[in-house]
């Protein structure tokens, strides 16, 4: 905030004018931007001073410099999380940019995965979706779950960029994004913020396809991300949400009481009831566990009817939790 208001970001936009073919200037001053962006008070100021324009003009300039693309990305990455700027940096060009930056370094860990952090926010705007997908995002964010599958953080930003694309999950499940998404938790297990965003595509990209998503054993794989991250509120609500969509059909409602994933929710439940979108998810998949005749007895046993008076005693005034 300080070098802000000093002038630091002007002095660094006059050096990116000033020097426009110089990689090194080009590269610290994209690493400053980095920086500065990093505060996200700063971030309407720096788009005010035009700095997107010069960030991507970098990297068109110096394609071949990894240490360009990824500071560029890594700043843009900042910029495009803060209100409307992901939409006017997609209008500006970032979406090519940043996929042919993926492209000419496919084998640098740090440009995938500032990539990658770049894509989930420029699609936080659900009108970037289908720019992202109709370039091919999905393709290059595969590559990237490929090439680097021990990497925590290119399998973060990865899983984060398919929580957001997969709002049109039918690309991604044609393309075996979901192997991915599950090598990644299995590799990951002990990186909440892998399990967290894995969680979140998975309940996108179930809904549709519940008993492939089935087969290819998400549902242990979420319920031990639940007993390793209990304290991660958000990873438990997008876990409730996965299930929720994973219980759709009758036999995953069986397949789901066996593996105790009623237990887990429950849990869920107890530990966040205040959490308004949690009971939600929580409580709708509980009612169609509860569908089949053989899980009633169980459910009944676990105590699901004194835990259903403490929600609804809670949440009497919210109708959409008391019909669930």
């Amino acid at each position: 905030i300080l070098l802000m208001q000093q002038g630091c970001a002007l002095h660094v936009v006059q050096s990116m004018l000033k020097y426009p073919h110089s990689e090194k200037v080009q590269r610290q001053s994209c690493a400053a931007l980095w920086n500065l962006s990093t505060e996200i008070s700063n971030r309407t100021e720096l788009m005010r001073m035009d700095v997107g324009t010069q960030l991507l003009l970098a990297m068109e300039n110096h394609s071949p410099s990894q240490f360009v693309q990824e500071n560029a990305c890594g700043a843009l990455a900042n910029l495009a999380s803060h209100e409307n700027n992901g939409t006017r940096l997609v209008q500006m060009g970032a979406a090519g940019h940043v996929l042919h930056a993926m492209d000419v370094h496919s084998e640098n860990e740090g440009v995938q995965k500032m990539s990658c952090e770049l894509i989930w926010t420029l699609t936080y705007r659900p009108n970037n979706i289908g720019i992202m997908l109709k370039k091919g995002a999905e393709e290059r964010i595969i590559r990237a779950m490929d090439a680097f599958p021990m990497s925590p953080f290119v399998q973060i930003s990865a899983c984060g960029a398919v929580l957001s694309l997969s709002r049109r999950k039918n690309e991604f499940m044609r393309k075996g994004v979901s192997d991915r998404i599950l090598r990644a938790m299995k590799n990951h297990g002990s990186v909440e913020k892998v399990q967290r965003c894995a969680c979140g595509a998975i309940m996108n990209l179930a809904y549709g396809h519940e008993l492939r998503m089935i087969e290819e054993g998400c549902v242990e794989l979420i319920l031990k991300a639940m007993d390793n991250f209990a304290e991660s509120e958000i990873l438990q609500e997008d876990a409730c949400g996965a299930l929720y969509n994973l219980a759709i059909i009758e036999e995953n409602q069986i397949t789901l009481m066996r593996l105790d994933a009623a237990n887990r929710i429950m849990k869920a439940i107890k530990r966040y009831i205040e959490d308004d979108q949690l009971v939600i998810y929580a409580c709708l998949t509980m009612e169609l566990l509860s569908r089949p005749t053989a899980n009633r007895k169980t459910l009944l046993n676990l105590g699901i009817m004194g835990l259903f008076n403490e929600v609804v005693n809670m949440w009497a005034h919210n109708l959409t939790i008391f019909r669930a």
